[in-house]
């Protein structure tokens, strides 16, 4: 998705806006279709970069639902600490 992204912002490319709305209604069907738990677990392998993704497309789009859906793509064991100002990097 990052890479249909890049040429959107990059070469204006319509098409490629086009796809990301596409590929953004894809990525969709994974926290329908998951509990919280299992999404967790998907996202313990996943690199990050959904939710940075999905949140640009809210940009691009303008479509209301993907900031929730970014959202859905945080990956909790790395958002929650910081947020109860909780230190999990050594050193």
């Amino acid at each position: 998705m990052p890479g249909v992204q890049d040429i959107h912002l990059h070469i204006g490319r319509a098409p490629a806006k086009r796809n990301l709305g596409s590929m953004t209604a894809w990525a969709a069907q994974f926290p329908r279709s998951l509990n919280s738990t299992q999404m967790q677990n998907v996202l313990s392998s996943e690199q990050s970069g959904m939710n940075e993704v999905l949140a640009d497309a809210y940009v691009i789009t303008g479509n209301d639902d993907y900031p929730s859906l970014a959202r859905q793509f945080n990956e909790k064991s790395e958002h929650d600490p910081p947020t109860r100002r909780r230190a999990i990097l050594n050193g």
